[in-house]
């Protein structure tokens, strides 16, 4: 093992125009930190694949979609560091992204894994998310400085979190010890691998002197915040899907479960449904059977 470099895992699906970016960055920016980077592609648009003579790169090809997850497994288990590094290819990284998050791994044994505030690319001075801590309620999580402008007061600090959207930086101990993420949470399973890490005794933050930054619509225009599952029907499925088991673990045995979810799922079904009429153009159809399959299919898998 590599005690003091880090492998790079990056799940993609038809985006090979922002995985070039991303490896840009990293090739920029973080190279020598970094002893390789393994990209498990499941697309089925084919492109080439962008090599960076700077990068170690194994690419891994797979025949068959198999979503976010399971990507995530192929690759860390392919990785040879102490610590993999997990980032979704639509974002791109700057000088600040990984080494304060490495030097807090190497020196707090406490802590198993860290995420970095989140910065919309098209917009850096806009937060997307400095931390997803759960609602007290645990009905969903709370998106600290969302939509906000950049706020010193949340910035430069460890942040309780119960997710790690977009990127984090991980003990490959810790996946070795828990399996690494729940494939059946085919696309949001970092918030139930946080409570996994965190049943074993350990910490996850958010690191706020650590940024990266999200390729995605920023707010401005009607629609924009489901214009990431807009582009991808199959996606939106599992999310919706996802999301269910994820309340249901949250919530086992709670009394009612089945009502309270579908009255908190409406919060965000029903502007999603807008927006993929709105938006959805040739894939309004797909998106629109999709996002109903998903939460019957929800539905029914969480009350087996």
């Amino acid at each position: 093992m590599k005690d003091d470099l880090v492998s790079v895992v990056i799940p993609t699906h038809n985006r090979m125009n922002m995985l070039k970016a991303l490896l840009d960055s990293l090739k920029e920016h973080c190279d020598k930190l970094i002893h390789e980077v393994v990209v498990v592609d499941d697309s089925t648009i084919s492109a080439n694949f962008p090599r960076i003579e700077e990068l170690k790169i194994i690419y891994v090809k797979l025949n068959d979609r198999v979503l976010i997850s399971k990507a995530k497994n192929i690759g860390w288990k392919r990785t040879s560091c102490n610590y993999v590094w997990f980032i979704d290819d639509d974002n791109i990284v700057d000088n600040s992204t990984l080494r304060p998050m490495l030097e807090i791994l190497q020196n707090r044994a406490d802590i198993a894994a860290l995420m970095p505030a989140v910065l919309y690319k098209r917009k850096p001075e806009l937060v997307w998310v400095y931390a997803t801590p759960l609602r007290k309620d645990r009905w969903g999580h709370i998106l600290l400085g969302r939509n906000e402008v950049r706020n010193p007061l949340f910035e430069n600090r460890l942040l309780n979190t119960d997710a790690l959207p977009n990127s984090c930086l991980v003990r490959r101990s810790v996946l070795e010890q828990t399996g690494g993420f729940n494939e059946g949470l085919a696309v949001n399973s970092s918030s139930e691998f946080c409570l996994r890490i965190k049943q074993k005794g350990y910490k996850v933050f958010a690191c706020t002197s650590s940024f990266i930054f999200h390729d995605v619509e920023p707010p401005g225009y009607l629609g924009w915040w489901a214009s990431h599952g807009a582009a991808d029907p199959v996606r939106v499925k599992s999310e919706v899907k996802d999301w269910f088991q994820l309340m249901r673990i949250l919530h086992a045995n709670e009394r009612f479960f089945t009502l309270k979810a579908v009255v908190r799922a409406s919060g965000f079904l029903a502007p999603n449904f807008l927006a993929y009429v709105i938006r959805g153009r040739k894939k309004r159809k797909m998106l629109l059977k999709n996002q109903f399959y998903g939460f019957i299919n929800g539905l029914r898998n969480v009350n087996k």
